[in-house]
């Protein structure tokens, strides 16, 4: 399969809420990715890794029989999948959470309930075929910075949290629904 290709695996959605999995795939299609797999749980997930070849791995932490950490730790330790970039999609927020998720190699954090356009932001870095979407809608619409701000504004930088830390208005919404 050519380097170009814009889909050269599916995107793997794993949550044991099936309302869940509807939302993030309604999302992901709506931003143009079509390729999606679903699992709802951790075992069935590694199964369809088998099966197909997978780009990238959407992954609640909160699930029966085996949790997102323990998926992570296993898809990390074999040579096949521990490059798919990994993000965690939880309502778990405290510090340490995030940390014990980085240790382990997580590729990056999401904090439920998602939003469309933090999904977009967080998936550009893994899907090229985002990253243009990316740069025309900060075009039409400017946001706050992702990584490096060439303004030296202090205001601009304080309003924008850093990449690994989910936004603080992220993290008091999840905590209002918990």
């Amino acid at each position: 399969m050519p380097e170009s290709s814009p889909e050269p695996g599916k995107v793997l959605v794993i949550d044991d809420s099936f309302i869940m999995r509807r939302v993030l795939r309604n999302a992901l299609e709506q931003l143009g990715i079509t390729n999606i797999i679903e699992a709802e749980d951790a075992h069935a997930a590694l199964a369809l890794i088998t099966e197909h070849p997978v780009r990238i791995i959407l992954a609640d932490w909160n699930m029966p029989n085996m949790d997102g950490l323990s998926l992570l730790k296993i898809i990390r330790s074999e040579e096949e999948t521990k490059d798919i970039p990994f993000v965690m999609i939880t309502g778990r927020n405290t510090k340490e959470d995030i940390q014990d998720a980085i240790l382990l190699g997580v590729d990056d954090y999401l904090l439920k309930p998602v939003k469309a356009y933090v999904l977009q932001q967080k998936l550009a870095r893994f899907l090229p075929e985002l990253q243009e979407k990316q740069r025309k809608k900060k075009k039409l619409k400017p946001r706050a910075p992702e990584q490096e701000e060439t303004s030296t504004s202090p205001s601009a930088k304080e309003a924008t949290p850093a990449p690994e830390e989910p936004a603080k208005e992220e993290v008091e919404a999840s905590q209002q629904t918990t």
